[in-house]
């Protein structure tokens, strides 16, 4: 039976059989995906998972058709239900792409999480769909949620987490129309560089206590031959900030980081970072030989310093991983870990 030792093998060949190898064949190249669908490092493929979901190995999970038409926009696919099971994936921040709606709102409150290197399973504590919109007022919906952790090291682990959730994500529009990249404004963020790796070492998980090393547009950070889209009229521009107003990230420790530098680093390898000498006013880049006031330089900047946009890359980047997945679900929600002998103890459940 299936819930013997080697069922999941053999209920994976029950599904292989009964679509036909043809079929699955078909369907992984026109999804644009590979073969096998388990890879030499024992990786499933969300061909596999969608032949599991819905009885088709289409790993395209995403809400819109990955080639774009004559205009530069992506249609809209729909997902056809099957199992009535969702997905959560950290996949939606590197492509810019949110998961298809039935996978984000699926008839059951049941989930599969996707970290990037494995699949984990989540669901509703009451086994209700939590109704954000209804139920939020003051504060957001309150609710729990179960999360099975299988694999090793990190696993067998049923964790328990709390959230409180102001909104959710709504339907993908009908359109993904062509990303737009504006002109930079002088003094905005473009990057964060890192976080502080003191307060890292001293505060883990405490990210948004920590202060940020970032990088701000400048002349001479602005990439050679690039094509601005129009900035539309009445647009909010972004907060800035002036550089001549915070000391440079790293002087506490006689350094500094040159921005003209940062900005090249992938074409150069070059990081910009300088020491810094004694009695220097304006100390010159090592690297490019330009002084400090024409290049610019990194400063530190905390948590709450930073424009909300810039929290949310700041959550994105450095928030326990299973924080932000669930946040493409619900965005900005506050989510607790249980920690006791039931759900276990000390760090964040992996995803």
């Amino acid at each position: 039976t299936f819930k013997a030792p080697g069922g999941v093998v053999l209920l994976v060949y029950s599904l292989v059989m009964t679509h036909t190898v043809d079929a699955i064949r078909s369907d992984v190249m026109n999804a644009g995906g590979d073969l096998p669908m388990v890879t030499d490092l024992s990786l499933c493929t969300s061909d596999l998972v969608s032949l599991c979901l819905r009885g088709q190995a289409n790993g395209n999970v995403g809400a819109f058709q990955p080639i774009s038409d004559e205009n530069g926009d992506n249609i809209k696919l729909e997902w056809h239900e099957g199992l009535g099971v969702g997905m959560l994936s950290m996949d939606e921040y590197q492509t810019k792409i949110p998961l298809a709606d039935a996978l984000k709102s699926p008839k059951y409150p049941v989930w599969i999480m996707h970290g990037g290197d494995h699949f984990t399973v989540l669901w509703a504590e009451d086994l209700k769909m939590p109704n954000v919109d209804e139920e939020s007022s003051g504060d957001g919906a309150s609710f729990a949620l179960l999360q099975w952790n299988g694999l090793p090291p990190n696993g067998p682990r049923l964790a328990r987490l709390d959230i409180r959730a102001k909104e959710q994500a709504p339907p993908a529009p009908k359109k993904r129309k062509a990303p737009t990249q504006f002109e930079p404004v002088i003094g905005e963020i473009e990057s964060i560089v890192q976080a502080d790796p003191e307060m890292k070492k001293n505060m883990p998980n405490g990210w948004t206590t920590w202060r940020y090393e970032v990088q701000l547009a400048g002349e001479e950070t602005k990439e050679e031959g690039t094509k601005y889209d129009p900035r539309p009229e009445g647009a909010v521009l972004p907060m800035t900030f002036d550089p001549r107003a915070h000391p440079a990230a790293g002087e506490e420790k006689k350094t500094w980081r040159c921005s003209a530098c940062y900005s090249t680093r992938f074409k150069t390898m070059c990081f910009g970072m300088n020491e810094l000498k004694d009695g220097e006013d304006d100390p010159k880049c090592e690297n490019c030989g330009r002084p400090r006031s024409v290049t610019g330089h990194t400063i530190w900047l905390t948590y709450d310093e930073l424009p909300d946009s810039w929290k949310r890359s700041a959550d994105r980047q450095f928030a326990p991983k299973i924080v932000t997945v669930l946040r493409t679900k619900w965005p900005g929600c506050k989510v607790d870990m249980v920690d006791d002998e039931n759900f276990g103890h000390g760090n964040w459940p992996s995803v």
